[in-house]
């Protein structure tokens, strides 16, 4: 599957990228904001790929000007309830202080609200990351629950909020290209349309 939105390409993550995935999650600069820190093994990146529901996982490259520059993602779907886990990161921190990690996370989740049909998105944000907080609340996300053990906050965001939260950021967006494009194989179409209701 491929999403080609704002300027950004998101493309489903394929096993020919795991190498360079897993570089990136072991990095110093990523790997501590994490609720797995321990370096990941190239045989436990493989397995981690071989088991991933496709009913219930989501994972893309991002790719800006042809270079692929990290992941994002919607994982842990909850069929039944319509909520799903969100996530993003980069492997090259020349982008993370520009428009594309804002861009990449909004793509993902128009395609989380108006393709998949999900009620809601959920983000586990490490306390100390106090720079993704506040990039999570200007989206409109809202704590909704605290572990002091694991030293993580739980957040959560419904389409009517994340809609609202947009409106402000209208003038923004549509500075950069906002044609949308979604190119998905045969066998993909058909598994959004049984699992997710998507028409065409």
């Amino acid at each position: 599957m491929q999403i080609n939105k704002y300027g950004i390409q998101l493309s489903s993550l394929e096993s020919k990228d795991l190498e360079l995935v897993r570089h990136w999650r072991n990095a110093t600069k990523v790997r501590p904001f994490m609720q797995h820190t321990e370096i990941i093994s190239e045989e436990e990146q493989i397995q981690w790929f071989e088991n991933l529901s496709r009913e219930e996982n989501f994972y893309f490259i991002i790719s800006y000007s042809n270079q692929k520059i990290g992941v994002v993602n919607i994982k842990a779907i909850d069929v039944k309830t319509k909520v799903g886990e969100a996530g993003i990161f980069f492997g090259d921190n020349q982008f993370t202080s520009t428009m594309i990690p804002f861009l990449s996370t909004i793509s993902l989740m128009d395609f989380a609200f108006d393709v998949l049909g999900l009620k809601a998105l959920q983000a586990k944000i490490k306390r100390d990351n106090l720079k993704v907080i506040d990039f999570n609340r200007s989206l409109g996300y809202k704590l909704i629950d605290t572990n002091m053990e694991d030293h993580f906050d739980y957040y959560s965001i419904e389409e009517k909020s994340y809609k609202f939260a947009l409106k402000k950021w209208a003038n923004l967006i549509n500075k950069w290209d906002i044609d949308y494009q979604i190119i998905l194989s045969r066998e993909e179409c058909d598994f959004l349309k049984d699992s997710f209701q998507f028409e065409l």
